[in-house]
This record gives C-alpha cells, sequence and structure tokens, in this order.
C-alpha cells in the first residue's frame, strides 16, 4: 500500500474507499497526487504527459482518470472537509509551481478547468 506523506490514516482510507467505488487500480488516487506534487525533473516533464488533448475529443474531460490532477479533483469533491484541507495543503504549492511554468491557452473552452486550458512554452 502506498502512503502519502502529510495525509493522514483517515485521508488514505477516504482515497482508497474512491479508487474501489471508481473500479481504479489499488491506490491509484495516491499516487496521482504523489505523481502531481512530485517537483518536476525539468521544465516540461510535470504531472501528466498530456499527450491527450481533451478538448479536441469527443469525450468528456472528466473521464480521463488518467490525469492526475483530475483524479485528485474528483478526490476533493468526494472526501470529508479535513482530508480535503489536508489534499489541499499538499496540491496548492503543486499547483502553484505549474502555474509559473505554462501559459494559458487562449483558444481552449472556458468550460475546461484551469489546468487543461495551458501551454507548455
Amino acid at each position: 500500500m502506498l502512503d502519502v506523506c502529510g495525509l493522514s490514516a483517515s485521508t488514505m482510507r477516504q482515497l482508497r474507499a474512491l479508487d474501489r467505488l471508481h473500479g481504479w487500480p489499488d491506490n491509484w488516487t495516491a499516487s496521482a497526487v504523489v505523481t502531481w506534487c512530485r517537483p518536476p525533473r525539468k521544465h516540461r516533464d510535470y504531472g501528466s504527459s498530456r499527450t491527450q488533448v481533451p478538448w479536441h475529443g469527443d469525450h468528456d474531460w472528466r473521464a480521463n482518470s488518467d490525469d492526475p490532477r483530475l483524479v485528485i479533483e474528483i478526490a476533493l469533491g468526494r472526501v470529508s472537509r479535513k482530508a480535503r484541507r489536508e489534499l489541499r495543503r499538499l496540491v496548492t504549492p503543486a499547483d502553484e509551481r505549474l502555474r509559473a511554468l505554462r501559459l494559458n491557452n487562449p483558444f481552449a473552452p472556458s468550460y475546461l478547468p484551469w489546468w487543461l486550458r495551458t501551454f507548455d512554452y
């Protein structure tokens, strides 16, 4: 079992229950948190591979559980307040680093979440 530093046992239990609820592999949500919060090795190596561009497909962006930030967003909406605070405490610095490394895409639809409306530069 994967434990994320900075998250309590109660939060980890909720993340594992979320994995079971959605039929995801064990520790899928915890590994998404670790992947997203890991500092980039170089400025373009951050989080997911972004090979799939959601606004060009016919599918809903919320269906892509391979995007670590999306998995975190789903978890933020399904856990308790205490667990949400713990997750945000870990995710917010990573979000800020990502925003500093990427540019906004003016052509992306406004209904997409902020992390999908960016360019690498």
